[in-house]
């Protein structure tokens, strides 16, 4: 086993997964499992969104519905969209690109603000 390697006694180092006989055997059975995980866990996603979470009230015990907080709406709605680029193969995040030009008469401004600052 190579270091940094993952290994099990079923399947071997993880690079050889994909083509070992129980993934052969199993792989499609796998991939199935986890899409219907995707679905479902997004259909209670919805589910919570439209109706609120299920909470047991502490004064009769009882479950009640109450709304979802803004802050885990938030994040909610952050890792969708997220997912969602990615899915449609769509970038995520944005990265400025400045020339190296631009760049040297920039950090030249700044150190010469410094050096004026300093005075």
């Amino acid at each position: 086993m190579r270091p940094g390697s993952l290994q099990s006694p079923y399947l071997g180092e993880r690079e050889n997964w994909g083509t070992s006989e129980v993934w052969c055997e199993y792989g499609e059975e796998i991939n199935a499992n986890l899409a219907q995980i995707v679905r479902e866990s997004g259909e209670q996603v919805l589910d919570r969104i439209g109706n609120g979470d299920v909470i047991r009230d502490p004064k009769t015990g009882e479950l009640v519905r109450v709304s979802m907080r803004g802050k885990d709406l938030a994040i909610t709605g952050a890792v969708a969209f997220d997912k969602l680029r990615l899915a449609e193969a769509q970038p995520t995040s944005i990265v400025r690109h400045e020339e190296t030009s631009a760049q040297i008469e920039r950090l030249a401004r700044e150190f010469a603000a410094i050096s004026l600052a300093g005075r």
